[in-house]
């Protein structure tokens, strides 16, 4: 077993976004095999080969290996003549919920299985998800194998309890597994577990939905989009003003819900706050980023991470 525990104090001001995004997306190894589809089914797809210019389109834009295929770039594929096009294989994502063993709240516990499966098919990739486990230690250990067999990449999200952490700890350290250890700041969950086993990449959701639902979206799709061989690794993020709403006090954090508002030129964003985690994410655009302990007062200039953007 090895853990690696970078020299970082737990302040927020010494967590390093762009860096974690770097480490997470790279932690895994891509195994890029391929396969060829008919033209009509490649939307969706992560091309494998470069493909010319038709001499018929003019001025248009070489596609290159590593492009997730959208359906605006099929009419220049079917100029080529072309009846089938050489993508990556589709990226098997293994899902492991940890349900609570009792409690109310049991669906608040990170993300479950049919969401992550919902997010996963947004990002191309395919989902195996295995029964919510609860309580019973024994029954980790056939269902993580299942999961490694048949998936490159596995999420471990739920109930993750230091007791329950300690549990997939131990499965992974008695297959070979070597642990690592991120600090990240308090909206992301503090800590990030990754684990490697030769060619596969194990990952631990934080345990509240809100910072299970933005490490996803920060942290886990880079590292999908590296095993699926895509090369845009980090999607577009921009800078914006986040404007708060009237009669809303000031709210202090690092990463926050936000939702788009019209204002012209000027991208304006406002902090979307609900009763529950799960009403929150449904009424965000996207994720604010301020600076260390920001306070979001009236106008704050932030870093936004578009859905749009991020979940495709």
């Amino acid at each position: 077993m090895t853990t690696d525990r970078p020299d970082h104090t737990p302040a927020a001001a010494a967590f390093d976004i762009e860096q974690a995004q770097r480490r997470v997306a790279t932690a895994g190894t891509p195994l890029l095999r391929t396969e060829d589809v008919a033209v009509a089914a490649a939307a969706g797809r992560v091309l494998a080969e470069p493909l010319p210019v038709p001499p018929e389109m003019a001025g248009g834009t070489v596609l290159d290996a590593g492009l997730r295929l959208q359906g605006r770039h099929l009419p220049q594929i079917a100029c080529l003549g072309r009846p089938t096009v050489r993508v990556f294989e589709r990226l098997k994502v293994g899902v492991l919920p940890l349900g609570p063993a009792a409690g109310p709240e049991r669906t608040c516990h990170g993300l479950g299985g049919p969401v992550l499966a919902s997010l996963l098919g947004g990002l191309g990739a395919s989902a195996l998800a295995a029964p919510s486990l609860t309580a019973d230690k024994d029954a980790l250990q056939p269902l993580l194998d299942m999961l490694l067999k048949e998936s490159r990449l596995v999420l471990i999200s739920g109930a993750v309890t230091p007791r329950r952490q300690q549990q997939v700890d131990e499965a992974l350290v008695a297959r070979g597994a070597s642990l690592a250890e991120w600090r990240l700041c308090d909206d992301l969950g503090a800590r990030l577990k990754v684990a490697t086993l030769g060619d596969r990449l194990v990952i631990c959701l934080p345990w509240g939905l809100a910072e299970a639902f933005k490490t996803f979206v920060l942290l886990v799709t880079p590292a999908i989009r590296h095993l699926q061989g895509r090369t845009d690794l980090l999607p577009a993020s921009r800078a914006a003003t986040l404007r708060r709403p009237q009669r809303q006090a000031p709210v202090k954090g690092r990463f926050l819900w936000a939702q788009e508002t019209d204002r012209r030129a000027e991208i304006a964003l406002q902090p979307a706050h609900a009763a529950t985690p799960g009403a929150g994410i449904a009424r965000a655009d996207g994720i604010a980023r301020g600076t260390a302990n920001s306070v979001f007062g009236d106008v704050v200039d932030v870093h936004y991470y578009p859905f749009s953007n991020w979940l495709q």
